[in-house]
């Protein structure tokens, strides 16, 4: 299990998080949600190991990650950001067999690039292995990237894995959103445990098991997604009118409208 538990977080001049405590259980979607400024970028990293929490402590099952060997972490969890930044040309199979790099002892063989293939045909890429990586798409960009992350940690294993994402359908056609989701949860069926900031409320209701609400660098609330995501709190916590609209065949959808 990865464990969340009272971390809290400050720059010079400000907190940024404040006793942060909650779970992710492998097998697991959850959805991290708040305004902006609400911290949850800066949450994402310091659960990866990127930022040093300013007390507290993140755990990757019952082990600190500040315990973790980078290699070792490295096979256990892969985190995908915001904005991954590359300047050099590289072609996209480059980009994607990176992600391979914990696992490859000396050479990479041609299981490493079987598995880079499938992430490639998992994120619609399949016949990109040889474009030049600088020549895409900011979206097609994102989704090599999300092969990338899948490269590293979409082998299945005995050990429990976690999956970490940073707004992942950023600048997705509405296709490519779903189908990003679609792949955290097939992942999580396969036993991965994600965790994803999101920033479109039914895309949470959609997909994820449980959501983790942030309000003015608090949890708000936390818990299955349906219960966290009610009328009241969306309303209360984003400022918008919130409805919820259950369609025929079960699916759960939140209307938003601006208030007044």
């Amino acid at each position: 299990m990865l464990e969340i538990n009272d971390v809290s977080f400050s720059y010079p001049t400000r907190k940024v998080l404040d006793s942060i405590r909650f779970s992710v259980e492998p097998g697991k979607v959850v959805a991290l949600l708040g305004t902006n400024g609400a911290g949850k970028s800066t949450l994402l990293k310091t659960i990866s190991g990127e930022l040093h929490p300013s007390s507290g402590q993140v755990a990757f099952d019952g082990k600190p990650v500040a315990d973790w060997q980078p290699l070792a972490l490295a096979r256990k969890r892969a985190v995908l950001p915001q904005t991954p930044t590359l300047a050099f040309n590289f072609s996209v199979r480059d980009v994607v067999m990176m992600g391979r790099s914990p696992h490859v002892k000396g050479a990479e063989t041609t299981h490493d690039r079987e598995i880079c293939q499938r992430a490639l045909e998992q994120v619609d890429l399949g016949d990109f292995v040889d474009r030049s990586y600088l020549q895409l798409s900011g979206g097609e960009r994102q989704r090599v990237h999300l092969a990338r992350v899948l490269a590293q940690i979409g082998e299945p294993s005995d050990e429990p894995r976690y999956l970490l994402m940073d707004e992942p359908v950023a600048g997705l056609d509405l296709a490519h959103q779903h189908s990003t989701l679609q792949i955290a949860r097939q992942l999580a069926n396969e036993g991965v445990g994600v965790l994803t900031v999101l920033h479109e409320l039914n895309l949470a209701l959609a997909y994820a098991d449980e959501t983790v609400l942030l309000h003015q660098n608090q949890v708000n609330a936390s818990g299955p997604t349906l219960e966290v995501l009610t009328e009241e709190r969306v309303s209360d916590v984003f400022e918008v009118r919130a409805t919820k609209y259950v369609h025929p065949d079960g699916l759960v959808s939140m209307l938003i409208a601006p208030r007044g």
